[in-house]
């Protein structure tokens, strides 16, 4: 039988400001929620904050139709991300492709991206979101393992997108990843 006072204490918004308040205060402030479920999940972890921004220019190469008057889009892009004062992901190149829809129920386009930088190290991201055709969009990604520097690398982040031009069959634009990135271990756990 386990006494009450045997039992964990939930933890109280005391608690939660002690063990990261400043970002939790600017997260609520400031932030999307899912930005700030991340940021805040990464307080006081061996997480390092990283913000990039990038170029997108791509095309539709196929068309697939779906029930009713609906297509979906298969699209391949190129990608080039900067990282202001250098340091990991600056300078990666990459090449996606991608659906949208993801299914005939889900509007949102999602993908696979493989990126190498000027070493030849390469690093992987999925990426998931809704993107408004003409105008841009938002969603969350991940980056997983690689090679080189990014071997055992793990990234979760938000993404955001600004189209700058579109025509039926090509797009270009520009955007932000903000997130957390960190190593695995051997055992699955983190450096």
């Amino acid at each position: 039988r386990v006494r009450w006072a045997e039992t964990p204490r939930p933890a109280t918004l005391q608690d939660l400001l002690a063990r990261g308040g400043g970002q939790l205060m600017a997260c609520i402030w400031r932030a999307p929620v899912l930005a700030c479920m991340i940021a805040f999940s990464a307080a006081g972890t061996g997480r390092t904050e990283f913000r990039v921004t990038y170029v997108d220019r791509g095309s539709v190469f196929d068309s697939i139709p779906l029930p009713g008057d609906n297509w979906a889009e298969v699209e391949e892009n190129e990608v080039d991300i900067k990282r202001e004062g250098g340091g990991l992901f600056d300078g990666l190149v990459g090449k996606c492709v991608a659906m949208t829809p993801t299914s005939p129920t889900d509007p949102n386009t999602s993908g696979w991206c493989k990126f190498a930088d000027a070493d030849g190290d390469e690093t992987y991201e999925y990426y998931t979101g809704l993107l408004t055709p003409g105008t841009g969009g938002e969603g969350t990604a991940v980056f997983s393992n690689g090679t080189g520097k990014y071997k055992d690398l793990r990234a979760e982040h938000t993404w955001t997108y600004y189209m700058t031009r579109h025509s039926d069959d090509a797009y270009e634009g520009r955007g932000q990843k903000h997130g957390h990135y960190w190593y695995l271990t051997e055992d699955g756990g983190e450096l």
